[in-house]
């Protein structure tokens, strides 16, 4: 399938674009927006098979890149949770020109954060969002010289660090370190919906919890024995998606 979406932001001197998926269910009032994780792209699961089911629920589904990852400019050097926020800020405010009366953003992991975060920030384009698996442990783990399963010193970060076979930037590890994401997070008053299995490898489930604390009206769901990818629990975790947007639609129809 070839890109069917872009998005420009002004990175320094440069424009960097990015580039996604744009699946339209041409009778939805609603797009999800969704957002994958580290060292991942929106071509590969949980974002590519979850955006099948969305879209098959009848919701229009982007999946797109951020920037230094798959299909956008950049480098993924570059990169970190700040520039992400600035890309998906950048996405959502193309999102809003195209007419659909509500948008959803969902991120995955790093992307999680990144969704949290941006919804906190700009809260006028996001009127809902979902977070599965939110890595909050990045902000403490590389406090403590940690990113993924790799290693550094926290006190003199490396201009580089490889994790699984690719190089991360100085930039992120620092960014990383003062992020205050979980105090960012709460500020955000839209609905929101959180997505934890209870045996993921790579996120602590209390991580999910204290999202669930920290934001306001939020809804917690544990599924027993999901993995970090959801894999084994795509339909279930598919299924809670759609009935999230679904009590959506529901009570503007209220309203």
């Amino acid at each position: 399938m070839e890109t069917n979406f872009v998005a420009e932001r002004r990175s320094g001197n440069d424009i960097l674009r990015l580039r996604g998926y744009l699946d339209t269910v041409p009778s939805a009032d609603t797009l999800v927006v969704m957002c994958h994780g580290l060292m991942m792209t929106c071509d590969i699961n949980p974002i590519r098979g979850l955006s099948s089911l969305i879209v098959e629920g009848g919701y229009s589904v982007l999946r797109f890149d951020f920037a230094g990852t798959g299909v956008s400019d950049g480098e993924m050097i570059d990169m970190s949770p700040r520039t992400e926020i600035e890309d998906l800020a950048a996405v959502l405010s193309r999102c809003r020109t195209m007419g659909y009366r509500r948008v959803v953003a969902l991120g995955h992991s790093l992307g999680g954060v990144v969704v949290s975060m941006t919804s906190a920030q700009y809260p006028e384009l996001v009127d809902a969002q979902v977070l599965l698996a939110p890595a909050g442990i990045v902000e403490k783990d590389s406090r403590r010289g940690k990113v993924a399963y790799a290693e550094f010193d926290p006190d003199n970060v490396p201009e580089k660090v490889i994790v699984w076979d690719q190089p991360l930037g100085s930039r992120y590890m620092l960014d990383c370190q003062s992020l205050e994401v979980f105090e960012t997070a709460s500020l955000y008053k839209g609905r929101t919906c959180i997505i934890q299995g209870t045996e993921d490898a790579l996120v602590p489930t209390d991580c999910a919890r204290e999202f669930a604390d920290r934001i306001p009206g939020s809804e917690l769901h544990l599924i027993d024995g999901g993995d970090h990818h959801f894999i084994r629990t795509k339909k279930e975790t598919s299924r809670i998606v759609l009935d999230f947007l679904c009590g959506l639609s529901n009570r503007a129809n209220l309203d």
